[in-house]
């Protein structure tokens, strides 16, 4: 088995950051950005094209969503 190649990851990730603009750190945890942009990256790997489409771009909000703690006011403390 050889390593993917690096290209088409480090193209998704400028992508990315182009498409969602500057946000603080803390409103995308680093997890669901390295998904995001490992989907962007198969795919441009399958089509030779790093496009970022909608999907990825809700995709990437639902999991970042999810991966957040809870806000403490939830906890009624």
């Amino acid at each position: 088995m050889t390593a993917p190649m690096a290209w088409p990851y480090g193209e998704a990730a400028a992508a990315l950051r182009k498409a969602v603009g500057p946000v603080p750190r803390s409103e995308y945890p680093d997890l669901a950005v390295a998904r995001a942009v490992a989907r962007i990256g198969d795919r441009a790997l399958e089509s030779g094209e790093v496009v970022v489409t909608d999907h990825d771009l809700r995709t990437l909000a639902t999991e970042a969503a999810a991966m957040r703690p809870p806000h403490p006011f939830v906890y009624g403390y």
